[in-house]
């Protein structure tokens, strides 16, 4: 689901830095997913294109393939208008960022505090 290796090669400073980024991005994906929801009920393209894309490259830095798939699946469903078809792919996104917050979690232990 998240590919540490990758992650390490594209984050400077470590695994430390690879910590502290990880506990950023799980503690914004709801934000984010958030966002995207309220988008889509808006019917405001503009606000779900931006959220995708966001979600999209936060999870690319960990490789995150299944979210960043359905990221971009919803990010091209906005740019092009297309928001009735928005609801399941917001379910599907919704699944893989929880998938990937579990593998974040079980993979990445909390940074160093020392």
């Amino acid at each position: 689901m998240i590919d540490l290796e990758a992650a390490l090669q594209r984050i400077p400073g470590g695994m430390v830095a690879v910590k502290q980024m990880a506990a950023i991005l799980v503690a914004e994906c709801p934000r984010l997913l958030e966002e995207i929801r309220a988008g889509i009920a808006a019917e405001d393209a503009a606000r779900v294109k931006l959220g995708a894309h966001t979600l999209r490259g936060s999870a690319d830095v960990y490789a995150a393939q299944r979210v960043v798939a359905a990221a971009r699946q919803l990010e091209s469903l906005a740019g092009d208008g297309r928001l009735n078809a928005a609801p399941q792919s917001f379910a599907e996104l919704r699944t893989a960022v929880a998938e990937m917050i579990e593998a974040i979690r079980f993979s990445v232990a909390p940074p160093d505090t020392e």
